[in-house]
């Protein structure tokens, strides 16, 4: 027997962010153990085909950021010419209605009331704007941090941990993994 008692474990990886947070992975020499919440799940490193680190970027989040911040641009261009309209629009129809008095129709002062309501809706156009470019500034940095992922290949199935932006510690814990798997192979 070597000197490593055999419930040593020899790598740990923590997970701190993601959907995995709060869990751990613990390599010990002949299983590899995820400690979940409610659950634990135990490999044994026989039973591992192969083992694969990946650092990822979500271009469709990128993607999808650039298209909200196109949009927050065109939204915040339209807001002056929006403005300018509706102001010539209500005055000429306020005209109209101070100058037809009591003789005023409803049609008029539906289209006063409707304009009225179009510029309140044109003055909120900026912080709508500023709303779209925040969002899809958030979508494109978060698509560009990426995630690192961790698959592990079972002869039936595939297990995947991710964790987000680029984590050298669970590549590192991959390093270990696939050493522990390749020993045991040359015995």
């Amino acid at each position: 027997m070597n000197s490593r008692d055999a419930d040593d474990p020899v790598a740990e990886y923590h997970f701190l962010r993601g959907a995995l947070r709060g869990t751990q992975l613990t390599l010990l020499e002949a299983r590899l153990l995820h400690l979940g919440i409610d659950t634990t799940e135990i490999t044994a490193l026989d039973a591992i085909a192969s083992v694969r680190i990946t650092f990822e970027r979500d271009r469709r989040r990128v993607g999808w950021g650039v298209v909200l911040g196109v949009v927050a641009l065109a939204v915040f261009a339209a807001t002056a010419p929006l403005e300018a309209f509706v102001g010539r629009a209500l005055a000429d129809v306020s005209a109209q209605v101070a100058r037809d008095g009591s003789q005023a129709s409803g049609l008029a002062h539906f289209l006063e009331s409707a304009l009225g309501l179009l510029g309140f809706a044109a003055g909120l156009m900026p912080m709508v704007a500023f709303a779209l470019f925040a969002c899809g500034a958030l979508l494109a940095v978060r698509g560009w941090s990426g995630d690192t992922a961790l698959a592990v290949t079972l002869p039936s199935a595939e297990r995947e941990f991710r964790v987000p932006g680029r984590e050298p510690l669970l590549m590192d814990f991959a390093e270990d993994l696939s050493q522990a798997i390749a020993s045991r192979m040359r015995r």
